[in-house]
């Protein structure tokens, strides 16, 4: 109802204002010196284009607040009548990197090279894309390494990570390290006799996996 309102009056307005410049002859009156009386003069509408190009644009704005009353977007209205004007030019932003890291420290490189051993045996790299030997170990799915650069957990289950435990994992690095967990995937072999050598190993996870063979007696 408020828009219909508003609508009735623009159309009226509109109309009244088309209804006093439509004549074919205006009449103007300018007084003579010494003379009272008026001059008449007439001048055809059709000489007095200005004043169609006001109406013309005073009839785009009524109607472009009509338009607007009842879509609520005043732009898209004008956007219509003046394309180019809204011609909007895309900047495109450098691309993020794909990889920020929040290390407060390297981790060492004999931990380092340890557990590039899973990447060479396993397609670890495929299933955590985390595992890149472009970035630091500390940025790595499931690692967690202390102030000093040693790994001290590793815990990368149900991932459906297949291959085999690296027949040396564990034999130079690692000394550090709780934690090793990667149960519910698809790990096959033996599990390494030098794992024994994680002399601060205490969490072992290696259940359901399709591993063959005995426990090693240094576990």
């Amino acid at each position: 109802m408020k828009f219909r309102s508003k609508f009735t009056i623009t159309r009226n307005l509109f109309k009244y204002l088309r209804s006093v410049f439509s004549f074919k002859t205006l009449y103007f009156g300018k007084k003579k010196a010494n003379d009272f009386s008026k001059q008449h003069f007439t001048k055809t509408i059709n000489d007095f284009k200005p004043m169609k190009h006001f109406l013309l644009f005073l009839g785009l704005v009524c109607l472009g607040i009509t338009t607007s009353t009842a879509n609520s977007s005043t732009t898209s209205f004008w956007q219509t009548i003046f394309p180019d004007a809204f011609t909007t030019t895309s900047v495109q932003q450098p691309e993020a990197n794909t990889f920020v890291s929040n290390c407060a420290v390297a981790c060492i490189q004999a931990d380092s090279l340890e557990l590039k051993k899973l990447i060479d045996n396993t397609n670890i790299e495929i299933v955590d894309a985390t595992w890149n030997v472009n970035n630091p170990v500390c940025t790595w799915g499931g690692i967690t390494i202390d102030a000093d650069g040693y790994v001290t957990k590793f815990d990368q289950k149900n991932l459906g990570i297949n291959g085999i435990l690296p027949p040396t994992f564990g034999q130079n690095g690692l000394t550090r390290m709780t934690e090793f967990k990667i149960s519910q995937n698809e790990i096959t072999g033996i599990i390494p006799v030098t794992m024994g050598d994680l002399s601060s190993l205490s969490t072992l996870w290696l259940d359901d996996n399709q591993l063959t063979g005995i426990i090693p007696n240094e576990l």
